[in-house]
């Protein structure tokens, strides 16, 4: 029988060996320094980690060798992350993925992590060991961006519906936006705008020339149930006597002479919808009569035909003029007077509300200097006093020429102001305070017609007692209507 002996090992043997323990202390070193390290063998129990694995978990090594790995890896894993993780490492694969752990004071910290089965000659795993590296910082600023954005999302969404209420609201409570002012003379139109809307009912509106009459028949007929059709608009001095009948009722062939073709008229045009008759007062006796039978009974007659055509169209009229003093004359139908008269709106002239024109310069300054490529966004203190001092004759339409004119002549960012109407502005010269009393008295009472009392009277525009007014009249040689008639007879 013989007794097995050990080959002896060479020395050659000895050195390789010593080598290798060598490399392997110093990659253990290198894995220590840089990579967190965890092992654990096939029955979950923790055999082995590094320093840097025991100060981010605050576990000393003595609490956690032996102890299941639970302890570490399930204290923030969902039972489906665990499963997955297992499954790989049962088929003899590698995981790779992201860790959320707890440490042992509470706190989270996460982990990139590869854990590596080390397997045996059949093929078992006899230890798995988990290479780990710290993302905590990471994650974090990942879950506060994400965070901020579902944030923004929200503040934005917020906003959206913010945005939706307030046009919702402006279309209802303030859909006047081409309608600019904030004075009670302003205010009060468009209240009135807002009541006669929806009502379907004739308006007449009175004001100066330039005053913006056509603008508040847009915003009625915007805010009326006809808004969806074509606003036909007709300016009734600009039309030749001889066809205004022609284009409002339109003609059969051969109505006259020169009539090669039939013509639809402006109201058949306007079916369903709203036609604007500007300067009313302009229209024949003849051209009122079937203006009124169109408001009465929705019908009318084309040139050349016996025919009668019904239509639907809701009138808005509007005039500079005096048409009561039209009647007295006997120029204007005073039955088609009070038809048209069913809603009166009277429009103050552009001196009556001073404190609008600031907000106006501004909205014309903005168009105008986005229309010709310029940014001019000031206005001199010294100019919008002139503004202000200023008659205004020409109304809203003279003011928007006014800064139209300066904008071309301007070059920086301060608007140019060079002239006012004809004239180069100049600085008022001074008046007397009962000079420019009587002065706002008169236009007040011209804009009234010398209606002193009632409604929309000369006291009322003026925030005064007739009886006030009266006396201050009187003591400034200012006659009354029955006076001013006697002076001229």
């Amino acid at each position: 029988m013989h007794t097995a002996t050990s080959e002896p090992v060479s020395p050659q043997m000895h050195e390789e060996l010593d080598t290798l323990l060598s490399e392997l202390r110093d990659l253990k070193i290198a894995l220590d320094q840089h990579l967190v390290v965890v092992a654990i063998d096939p029955q979950g129990k923790i055999t082995y980690v590094n320093n840097r694995f025991c100060a981010i978990s605050g576990y000393p090594p003595e609490e956690l060798l032996g102890k299941d790995h639970a302890l570490l890896y399930c204290a923030c894993q969902d039972e489906s992350s665990r499963k997955e993780v297992w499954e790989t490492l049962l088929r003899g694969e590698c995981w790779t993925g992201e860790v959320k752990n707890r440490a042992k004071d509470g706190s989270v910290y996460w982990v990139a992590a590869t854990i590596v089965p080390f397997l045996d000659a059949e093929k078992k795993a006899r230890q798995y060991v988990a290479i780990l590296t710290e993302i905590t910082e990471r994650k974090q600023a990942e879950e506060a961006l994400t965070k901020s954005q579902v944030e923004i999302k929200e503040l934005k969404d917020r906003l959206q519906v913010e945005s939706d209420y307030l046009k919702s609201e402006m279309k209802t409570t303030h859909p006047h936006r081409e309608i600019i002012g904030r004075s009670p003379a302003v205010k009060r139109v468009l209240h009135q705008i807002e009541q006669v809307a929806p009502a379907d009912c004739p308006v007449l509106i009175s004001g100066e020339t330039g005053t913006g009459k056509e603008l508040v028949a847009k915003e009625i007929h915007a805010l009326s149930g006809r808004k969806n059709k074509l606003m036909v608009l007709v300016n009734c001095a600009a039309l030749p006597s001889a066809l205004v009948e022609n284009e409002l009722f339109g003609r059969e062939r051969g109505a006259y002479t020169g009539a090669l073709t039939s013509q639809v008229g402006r109201f058949q045009l306007a079916d369903q919808s709203t036609i604007f008759l500007d300067e009313i007062g302009e229209l024949s006796m003849e051209v009122q009569a079937k203006l009124l039978r169109v408001l009465q009974q929705g019908e009318f007659q084309r040139l050349g035909s016996p025919t009668m055509h019904k239509v639907n169209v809701r009138v808005i009229a509007a005039t500079n003029r005096d048409l009561k003093e039209c009647i007295r004359k006997g120029t204007f139908r005073e039955d088609l007077y009070y038809r048209l008269r069913v809603f009166p709106i009277e429009i103050p002239p552009l001196r009556e509300r001073l404190e609008d024109i600031p907000l106006m310069v501004f909205s014309f300054l903005e168009e105008f200097s986005t229309r010709m490529g310029k940014k001019i966004t000031k206005v001199a203190r010294k100019s919008m006093e002139a503004l202000q001092k200023h008659p205004w004759q020409g109304n809203i339409r003279e003011l928007r020429n006014v800064i139209e004119h300066s904008v071309i002549l301007s070059g920086g960012d301060t608007l140019k102001l060079s002239f006012l109407g004809e004239s180069p502005i100049r600085d008022s010269q001074p008046v007397t305070l009962a000079d420019a009393q009587r002065k706002h008295i008169l236009r007040t009472l011209e804009s009234t017609n010398w209606r002193i009392k009632g409604p929309h009277g000369a006291a009322e525009r003026l925030d005064t007692q007739p009886s006030t007014l009266y006396s201050r009249m009187q003591k400034l040689g200012i006659p009354n209507r029955r006076q001013k008639e006697d002076q001229a007879s």
